[in-house]
Order: structure tokens, then sequence, then C-alpha cells
């Protein structure tokens, strides 16, 4: 079967084929300029996001220094292309003195060749495989060949200057490993699902030598693209040595490097190359991990060196189907990355039913599309694929961990979760996910301070991740230590002042502590991720009703009944206005839908006004919280 995919977005009637550099409106070509053309790339990667000026000259004009003119021509000309002679505001917004923003919904989808124009369906989405070289063109496979070449002569080079320094050196930390995301050197940039997969299994991998800490992907990759000295690496992840390398692949195949380092000299520990056909990956991730294991001097058992040989699957395409997902998922908070996952990892099962791995990380996406997304018709399909992977491999801490959220969030069975949670972390102590999702546990259940400390240990294993400093946020907020939470969300927010799940609950804190202007503040300054202009308008209405402006705060209440609100932030939005018949309807029907936020019903304070009334002593009893 090919990999050919194309890759594309879409809005209204218009089509852009990325690699084909070309605009379509209702199938036929649009006239474009080449550097409008890039312009429209950037903006429509960044849609419904300010890009600076400054973003968009350099990604346009790349190492060249010219007049912001170019920027308004190129803007000017796009606007005109798109608007077929109006001034096309309806799809690029302009900031003053800022930069631009693109306004209209897009959608960005893959497809296969040979479905040619017709759309794709949603079982063949996937990061594309295209632009590679035809088999008669031989000339542009020799160049990259030849480059590649360089690169690794340059890196053995390096390795045999270091090697008698390297070997002398030592590794602090005791044994600790951080993998960098690897160069993705293919043609196509669309194989860097490719590179970052191989260096997020070898991440999981390497964990599973229970003598070796290895830092958590989040953090590891927060280094993409960035010239950081390994030395200030292994310093900020606290990792002895750094695992990088390089992966590219041509018709011939793939070529792999990987180069072990040391944090505390910046001297390779270890470095190699090899040459391998697709379906010879899982051999070579095993040699790697092997070579690191013995530069390191970390020992292995012989249960640790079956478990490196036993191949996760020895179907080539559904590895490559699941490199696809992971990569996905690990994305999953833009626009329908998750949604995409889920059908990548389906495709992985079909073509492989018994890849364990496959199913772990299908029951990663339902449960988190279950409650991230208010969506409670995946539970059940991530409990199928959790149960499905242990059957076939019960050492999996990860989908132990998707079960426990699932029966936290969705089902409200808290025990049946704690215990899920616990046997996710005997199986593996250092998986970060699993103590996240039992912190969020442990806060629905009151036992704050366990669930802050699980979320401290979670922060400890993956500093980069903003969803476990969220995490404790939350559990400031409902253990009601307000100033606590405030300053972790303004500490977040300096880190990333984007964050949509800090924002929120900052809005949420400031409204506990009656800082409605406050509040208001924030909200202005939502954004346009999903969901969140209707959060913004729910914040200025509960900020209204605190301050006394009861009848603009009901008219917005009204507008927002027809939105895709769940339900429980209707609730709340009622009961902050006192309307505590409106509030219960809309609880009710969130309890109904299996809304996750109804497992905060006895902890959120913006259900204290309803904390006297028989009907919530009722529900608390229905979701298994006792008063």
């Amino acid at each position: 079967m090919s990999n050919e995919l194309r890759h594309f977005y879409e809005f209204d009637s218009f089509r852009v084929e990325a690699a084909e550099r070309l605009l379509l409106r209702e199938g036929q070509p649009v006239e474009l300029s080449p550097k409008a053309f890039e312009t429209l790339l950037v903006l429509l990667r960044n849609s419904g996001r300010l890009v600076p000026k400054e973003e968009l000259m350099r990604s346009v004009w790349p190492e060249t220094t010219v007049e912001e003119g170019n920027l308004t021509l190129a803007i000017h000309n796009l606007r005109k292309a798109l608007a077929n002679g109006s001034d096309g505001t309806k799809y690029i917004e302009t900031i003053p003195r800022h930069g631009y923003r693109f306004v209209t919904e897009v959608q960005e989808r893959w497809e296969s060749a040979a479905l040619g124009g017709t759309g794709p369906h949603p079982l063949e989405m996937r990061p594309r495989l295209s632009d590679r070289p035809e088999k008669g063109d031989t000339r542009v496979t020799r160049r990259w060949w030849r480059g590649l070449a360089i690169v690794s002569l340059a890196l053995f080079t390096m390795a045999a200057l270091f090697l008698y320094r390297s070997r002398v050196g030592s590794v602090p930390q005791g044994h600790s490993i951080a993998v960098l995301p690897f160069l993705n050197l293919s043609p196509e940039l669309s194989s860097q699902y490719l590179s970052d997969g191989i260096a997020e299994e070898l991440t999981t991998r390497l964990a599973q030598i229970p003598a070796l800490r290895v830092a958590a992907r989040t953090s590891a990759f927060q280094f993409q693209s960035k010239a950081t000295d390994v030395r200030e690496i292994g310093r900020r992840l606290k990792a002895g040595a750094v695992l990088e390398g390089s992966v590219g692949r041509s018709q011939q195949g793939l070529h792999v490097t990987a180069q072990l380092i040391s944090s505390r000299t910046g001297f390779h520990l270890w470095a190699s190359s090899y040459d391998c056909q697709p379906d010879q990956l899982f051999d070579i991730e095993e040699a790697i991990v092997r070579e690191v294991a013995n530069a390191l001097q970390v020992p292995l058992t012989p249960a640790e060196q079956a478990r490196l040989t036993k191949p996760d699957t020895v179907d080539a395409e559904s590895h490559d189907l699941y490199l696809q997902g992971r990569y996905l998922w690990n994305q999953r908070s833009r626009g329908s990355k998750l949604e995409q996952s889920i059908a990548l990892f389906s495709r992985a099962t079909d073509k492989d039913p018994h890849y364990a791995l496959a199913y772990a990380g299908l029951a990663d996406a339902y449960a988190v599309a279950a409650v991230n997304n208010n969506a409670a018709a995946f539970a059940p399909g991530a409990k199928i694929a959790a149960k499905a992977a242990l059957s076939m491999d019960a050492t999996l801490a990860e989908p132990h961990a998707a079960l426990g959220l699932v029966e936290s969030q969705v089902e409200w069975k808290f025990d049946d979760a704690e215990s899920e949670f616990q046997r996710a972390l005997e199986l593996n102590p250092d998986n970060a996910v699993a103590r996240h999702w039992r912190g969020l546990n442990l806060t629905i259940l009151g036992r704050f301070d366990q669930a802050e400390d699980e979320f401290r240990k979670a922060w400890l294993l993956d500093p980069a991740s903003p969803m476990i400093a969220d995490g404790l946020a939350e559990n400031f907020y409902y253990s009601r230590r307000f100033d606590n939470a405030i300053t972790q969300l303004q500490s977040m927010l300096h880190a990333d002042p984007e964050m949509p799940a800090a924002k929120i609950v900052l809005c949420m804190a400031y409204l506990a502590k009656r800082m409605y202007r406050e509040c208001l503040n924030v909200a202005e300054n939502f954004g346009r991720e999903p969901g969140m202009p209707e959060l913004r308008r729910l914040y200025i209405a509960e900020a209204y009703a605190g301050t006394g402006r009861m009848q603009a705060a009901r008219e917005l209440a009204s507008e927002l009944e027809n939105s895709s609100l769940p339900r429980s932030s209707l609730a709340c939005l009622y009961a902050t206005l006192s309307d505590s018949n409106r509030s219960f309807q809309f609880l009710d029907e969130a309890y109904a839908n299996h809304d996750p936020h109804v497992a905060y019903l006895k902890l959120d304070p913006c259900y204290d006004s309803l904390r006297n009334d028989p009907r919530y002593v009722v529900l608390l009893r229905k979701v298994g919280l006792s008063q």
C-alpha cells in the first residue's frame, strides 16, 4: 500500500495544496504570487492567532531584510485573491501596529494521493509522506544522500575527536538520560512524525530499564528546534546524558544516526548510524537502547533483555500508522488532531489486531476525548481499547491510567479509578501522566494534600507539562486556596501568555475571590480556540452578576443557553444568578450527559448557593459523593 498523502487546508470554498503551492476556489486555480502564497500558509498554520508582522516577515523572507511594505503588498494581493476583488477582510484581520490574524475556521487535512481531488475518508487522515523524489529522479536522491553523508561524516569526526576524553568522563545524577527529538533530514517536512516517533519510542524503551531515570517526553521536546547547549539541557532536565540523532527517509530506505553525549563534559560517549528498511526499525531502536545502556554502564537483567527483543508489531505499516497517531495525539489541543489520532490508531489495530501499543494509544485518545471534549460517548471505546491492550501486554501502565481517567471523570467510580492509577504506578512509578490523572481523582475525593503531592511528583518527572501545572492550580482552587491558585496561574501565564487552561482557572479563582475587574481583564484576552469565545461571555456574565449588573448578566445567560457550552457551566452561571431552578435543570442535563465537571459538584465554589437545597444532596448521592 502506498504511503503517499497530500497535505492541504480547507476554508469556505477554498482549498490550499501546501506541497503543490496551489490555491483553489471551488476546484479552480486562483492566481497568487509566491510570496502571497507563503504568507497565506503562515496565516493558515496559525489560524485564529495573531501573527506579528516581524514573525510573518521572517517566515516569508527568511535570511533577507525587507521593508514592511513588502508584507503589506503581499497581504493586499492575498485579500484580493481570496475576496475576488473586494478587500478580503472577511478572512484576514489587521491588528493595527501588531500584525494579522486569519479569522475564518480552517480544516487541516491529509488524503491519499490516489483519491485525487475527492475529500478524504476520516480514516485516511494522516500526515503526508509526499514530495519524495520520483523513482526516475536519481539526481535528487543522490543530492539528498550526499548531504546526509556530510552530516554523518561531521558527526563521526566529532565522535573520534572526543572519544578518548569522553571515556574518562563520568555521567552526573547517576544513570539519567534525556532523549531529544530527532532531526528530520527527509526531503519532505511531513516525515516529522517519524523522527519524533522514534525519539518517543526510544524514551519509552529506555524508561523500561528500572536502573535508568529518563526525562519525560514533554520536557525533552521543549528543546525542539532550539540551539541549546547540551550541558544546559542536562542541568535543566537533571539528566547526566543526552541522546540525540536524526532520521532520513528516501526511496532507498531509512538512515538513522544516534549519539549519546555527556551533559557534564559535552563530549560524546557513543555514536553510530544505521541504514535500514521501515520493517527493520524496531531492530534499530533495540540496538540503540542496548548501546546506550552499555555506554552508561547500566546492567540489563535477562527479563529486561527479553523485553527489549520482543517486537511490538511485525507489521511495518501498522507501526507507521501508530507513530503518526502518537504524533497527532501529542498535538491534541490543536484543531482536529485528537480525532485524527483516533482514526490512525484504529487503522493500526486493523492492520495488526495484536498490536498492544496501538490499542493503548487508542485508549489514551478516546479517554482524553471523553473528558477534554466533554464527549462521554468515547468512554466505552476507551475502556474496550485499554482492556484489549492489557490482554496482550499486562506490563503496560498506560491503559490502566486511561481506565482510571474514564472511571474518575466520566463514570464517577472514584475508588475503582484510584485502583487503576495505583496499578499504573506500580508498573511504572515514573509515569507522569498517571500521577497527573491520579492527582485529579484525589482532588475530587477531597484528599487535597495527597493530590498536591502527586502533582508535584508528576511535575518533577515532567517539569515542562502545562497540564500538570494546571492540575496543581485546580487543586488549590477546589481546596479554596485561591491566592495559591492565582500565584500558580500567573506564573504559568508568564511562561505562556496564551495558555487557555490557565486563563480559564484564573477567571474562576478571581470570581471566587470576588475580584470581578480582574476576571473581566483576563476574559477579555481569551483567544479564539474552540470554546473560548463562549467561555469569555460566560465569565463576563458571572462578573456582571457579581457587580450587580443582573439584567446584562441574564441577557448573556439567555444567549449562552443555545451555545456549545457544557451544561455544567450554565448551571454555574444560573447558580451565580440565584436562579436555582434553572441551575438544577442544567445540572440534571449535565448528569445525564456524564459531563466531567459534575465530578467537582461538591467542591466548586460556584455551586455554594445550592448547597442547602435538597436537590443538591440527592444529586451528590447519585454522583457517588457524600455530603
